[in-house]
């Protein structure tokens, strides 16, 4: 035994006799007659005469072992329960002297025993590596308490409350209370404020507060009146340490062994003294759950170097003078030393009195202080004063670093002192550094010399500033006789588009005139919808034409603009009108919704007509069959304005516009991605015209959309006449064009046959007998039934609007052979249409042609990328285009007959199969190699084993060879037949090795297919 100050530590005393000779003691427990039984992990039990301070070893169970963990006396039966390392648990009668052993017996499934507890009820409790055990009495066996963890789980240890709960502690899985029958679980992932999920030690105090002793991060506390939160209690302990130990003494002390030394946390004043080797205790590391208190006063903990005894009365507070060292200094965060870059310090911060720092350098410091003391630094507690800003000491806890920030120019002293919260204010240590912050740079008497510098350099830089400007005014001149020059570019550019737009337009007439011409002519129905789509298209590309002509007018300020008087609210009403019947064509509803209260104003028709005619046309191209589409206008006072503004709107029900692309749709060229993938179809000029238009007109433009629920373009119009020069309006002297006189004489909106005819497909015509069955897919109606007439009267064709509906289509339906599509479509591109054939088992054998405008080298290449067999561009000879069809049923014809006598060889040299398909065949030909002797093996086994149908497989199989599964197993065995028989094997050998059961139907299966009995086959 070892004294040292107030504290008494029985170490290992090399077996002398009536010494404590063990290294770790765990469990402590007193009996009768006033001895203490001290279990320990390395010299199994002692037990402690405390009259007459004598250790004497427990050698009633010879099985006990060394390692002892836990320990219980009850004193109503006289049992004290044993619970052992690596040897079960065990119950010695103190008055008989008699022991029983549970080791893998009576409920007992684990070696390791760690605690034993017995509740208010009479229950004895036992906490094992395999989960948690209750004894009963009767029938001498320990139960499981029926809960999927607590059954399983490693209970470090038990405690119950003074309610009656038991609270079971676990290395993994947290803590839970076993509260008259219900089980709560707290754990960091219950979110119930533990942090770590090993729990050591559970302990009540006087208080009825639970505290928790965890492995890694500190002490928690649950109050009685909070049954559900639990918070972490600091009480002067390092965050991150081990509670090992958890015991209350008669002063309302927790005194708390810990893997850093032993606290004193005081219940009352909520103070704390931390107790730790090298200082006032002999040892600093404690062992887990091992601590008693005596009602006899004194205190018995478990340490790693022996049993800590003290009489806690007897632990008296001293005063210590503290010796306080300037450890660090930090500038901008940055830890500064003698050789760091601009670093203020001379020597060592600890040697220096006083440290200059500069106006930049007292922004942000801090100076770090401490004192050097062997053991627990949480007891320090520090104050500071900076003369110059503190008029009193500042109280800043354990908290050991100054910080400065924005410090002016001048002197000022730092003063630290430390205490131990006993000394008094008058005998505290004290340490003192001067600080002296620099003027800044701009104080300096370099920097009035600077500013005098630039003073002068003023004056020369306004000089310099003035013949700078006459070289701008120069420069200016000559900008402007080059901006002359492009304006006079610009016109020759204007002139010669008019010129091709004129050169154009006059062919364009040759072919419409005669066109017109021969449809009054008697013809055939079929040559009269033929010439009818030819008129269409031919009027459609003259009304492009002349948009592009009034595009360029605009752009190059060349378009007139002329208003007149009149009601421009009827005016854009009786334009409404026009659009009835293409809307009505489309399958689409029109809403005409003006509000005339008979009000003049001032406006151009062409303009107005201009603006709705290309918002129609937006307002058509993106709205589904059966949405609705309504055109406004009122007369309207702006609130920013006194002018009057006719207010017109146009509003879908389409599908919408992305928000990103809302404030870019009205720039010229772009072109929106909504509904077309990036392939939308235009010049992504029309919105463009529509604000350029507006602007003319003194108005604006603004759209609101949200996408899949429509559109709302609102146009704003000034019609006031003080808005408008005497230039701008139709005099007297000019023949004003009244509203119906211009709607009645305007030229007829010509549209595409996707906006305003809708063209009749041929109902789909039956197939005929060895007829191909082609999908042909094009968003263009006109184009759509040229390709449907054209190929229908060789193929049977299949229509589709977009890719996403012949998509839907090819995935229903077995008998498409060939995909002939377009590239730019709405929906879904041909592109991805192509992509997802060719990577879809149910499609990929499918032939793709793409059809398209898009003839850059890179859409090519893309379209190849993406899968397809062949790619052309529009225009295209219609007769090539059947014979390029032909040549690629013809190949795959080819194909399959290779596929089918080639093997897995022909599979690898053919270049036209997907690697889907490959590896389909390559599946089905070494599946059939596996299973030729099998008689039973059939096509359910094959459609089983790859995970297909049977409708799929056939369509495979059709697709690629042109032949049934049954065929094909028949044609292999036949071909190892063939062999067989050529070496030398005789027929019923043959049949039984090649899948026959019957050589007799092998036979004439032979016969029927190679022309001759197996006997005559050599």
């Amino acid at each position: 035994m070892v004294k040292h100050n107030s504290w008494f530590i029985h170490d290992y005393a090399n077996g002398k006799p009536g010494a404590f000779n063990a290294r770790i003691p765990r469990s402590i427990v007193e009996a009768e007659g006033g001895l203490v039984w001290i279990a320990t992990e390395d010299n199994g039990i002692f037990i402690y005469d405390m009259q007459n301070h004598v250790f004497t070893p427990f050698t009633g169970i010879p099985t006990l072992g060394s390692n002892v963990h836990s320990l219980y006396y009850d004193p109503v039966s006289r049992d004290m329960w044993i619970g052992s390392r690596f040897n079960g648990l065990f119950r010695y009668q103190l008055g008989t002297h008699q022991y029983s052993q549970y080791y893998y017996t009576n409920g007992i499934t684990s070696a390791g025993i760690f605690d034993v507890c017995k509740t208010s009820n009479g229950r004895i409790w036992v906490a094992t590596m395999d989960g948690l055990r209750y004894y009963d009495a009767k029938n001498n066996v320990f139960r499981k308490i029926g809960h999927q963890l607590l059954d399983h789980v490693f209970i470090y240890s038990l405690f119950e409350d003074s309610k009656h709960r038991l609270w079971a502690a676990t290395t993994s899985y947290g803590l839970f209370c076993i509260d008259h029958g219900k089980v709560i679980r707290y754990s960091k992932e219950s979110h119930c404020g533990l942090t770590d999920n090993y729990i050591i030690v559970v302990f009540e105090d006087s208080q009825k507060r639970i505290w928790i002793g965890t492995n890694n991060c500190g002490m928690f506390c649950l109050n009685a009146n909070d049954k559900q939160k639990i918070k972490h209690a600091s009480c002067g302990l390092p965050q991150e340490c081990t509670i090992c130990s958890i015991v209350e003494d008669a002063n309302h002390c927790l005194w708390i062994g810990t893997d850093r030394g032993l606290y004193r946390y005081h219940l009352v004043d909520g103070s704390t003294r931390c107790f730790s080797a090298n200082a006032e205790l002999p040892v600093n590391q404690f062992n887990f759950t091992s601590s008693y208190y005596s009602p006899r006063g004194f205190m018995m903990m478990g340490t790693f170097d022996g049993l800590l005894t003290f009489y806690p009365q007897k632990i008296v507070d001293k005063a210590i003078h503290y010796q306080i060292h300037f450890k660090q200094l930090y500038i901008n965060n940055k830890l500064m030393s003698v050789a760091s870059e601009d670093s203020p310090l001379k020597t060592r911060l600890d040697c220096t009195d006083e440290i200059v720092l500069s106006y930049d350098q007292a922004k942000s410091f801090s100076i770090e202080y401490g004192v050097v003391m062997p053991g627990c630094m949480e007891n320090v507690r520090y104050q500071i004063k900076v003369d110059g800003i503190d008029k009193d000491w500042r109280d800043v806890g354990t908290e050991h670093r100054f910080n400065g920030y924005l410090l002016q120019p001048g002197n000022y002293r730092l003063h630290v002192r430390a205490n131990n919260g006993i000394m008094k204010e008058d005998n505290m240590s004290e340490r003192v550094l001067d600080i002296v912050v620099e003027a800044p740079f701009y104080r300096s008497n370099l920097a009035i010399f600077i500013y005098l510098l630039l003073l002068c350099g003023v004056a020369i830089g306004t000089i310099a500033f003035y013949n700078m400007r006459m070289k701008e005014k120069a420069e200016i001149k000559y900008v402007s006789l080059e901006k002359e020059k492009v304006k006079e570019v610009d016109k020759m550019k204007s002139n010669f588009f008019t010129m091709v737009s004129h050169e154009l337009k006059t062919p364009l007439a040759l072919i419409k005139a005669p066109l017109k011409t021969i449809a009054v002519s008697q013809l055939s129905d079929e040559a009269k919808t033929s010439l009818d789509m030819a008129i269409r298209n031919a009027t459609k590309m003259e009304h492009m034409i002349n948009e592009l002509v009034t595009f360029n007018k605009i752009e190059s300020d060349n378009f007139p603009f002329y208003v007149q008087q009149g009601n421009p609210v009827e005016f854009v009403a009786m334009v409404a009108a026009n659009f009835k019947e293409m809307v009505s064509a489309k399958q689409l509803k029109l809403e005409i919704r003006t509000i005339d209260n008979g009000e003049d104003g001032w406006f151009s028709p062409s303009y107005i007509e201009h603006i709705l005619n290309n918002l129609m046309s937006n307002a058509m191209k993106f709205t589904s069959t059966g949405g609705v589409i309504t055109i406004g206008a009122e007369m309207v006072r702006k609130l920013e304005s006194p002018d009057l503004f006719l207010k017109m709107e146009v509003a879908d029900t389409g599908i919408g516009i992305m928000k990103e692309e809302i404030a870019n749709i009205f720039e010229r060229y772009y072109q929106t991605k909504r509904g077309f993938n990036a392939n939308s179809k235009g010049w992504g000029i029309g919105l463009s015209l529509v604000r350029r238009l507006a602007e003319i007109h003194k108005g604006s433009v603004a759209v609101d959309s949200e996408l899949g629920k429509g559109s709302t373009f609102t146009v704003w119009i000034d019609v006031a006449e003080d808005a408008f020069t005497e230039k701008d309006k139709i005099s007297s002297d000019k023949e004003l064009v009244t509203v119906k006189d211009y709607v009645s004489k305007a030229e007829p909106w010509s549209v595409d046959s996707q906006d305003g005819v809708v063209t009749q497909l041929s109902k789909e015509k039956e197939v005929g007998e060895g007829m191909h069955t082609l999908l042909v897919v094009e968003d263009n109606a006109d184009m759509l039934k040229f390709l449907a007439d054209l190929l229908g009267k060789e193929y049977h064709v299949v229509t589709a609007k977009d890719g996403q509906e012949a998509w839907n289509i090819a995935i229903s339906r077995q008998d498409i052979e060939m995909v002939v599509s377009d590239v730019m479509m709405p929906r879904m591109t041909g592109n991805e249409l192509c992509n997802m054939l060719k990577g879809n088992m149910a499609t990929s054998h499918i032939p793709v042609i793409l059809l398209t405008a898009k003839s850059d080298p890179d859409d090519i290449k893309s379209g190849y990328k993406d899968g397809a067999d062949v790619y052309i561009s529009k225009p295209f000879d219609p007769v090539a285009l059947c014979y390029q069809i032909g040549n690629i049923l013809r190949l795959v014809r080819n194909r399959q007959e290779k596929i089918v006598e080639g093997g897995k060889e022909a599979i690898e040299a053919n270049k036209t199969l997907t690697q889907l398909d490959k590896d389909f065949v390559k599946s089905i030909s070494d599946m059939v190699e596996v299973n030729l002797e099998n008689a039973n093996f059939s096509i359910d086994d094959i459609t089983s084993s790859m995970g297909i149908s049977r409708s799929l497989l056939y369509t495979k199989m059709k697709s690629l060879m042109n032949i049934s599964m049954g065929d094909y197993i028949r044609h292999k065995r036949i071909e190892r037949a063939c062999h067989m028989l050529s070496e030398g094997y005789n027929v019923s050998e043959t049949a039984y090795a090649c899948g026959f059961s019957d050589p007799n139907y092998f036979s004439k299966v032979f016969k029927k297919m190679k022309g001759m009995a197996p006997s005559d086959y050599s």
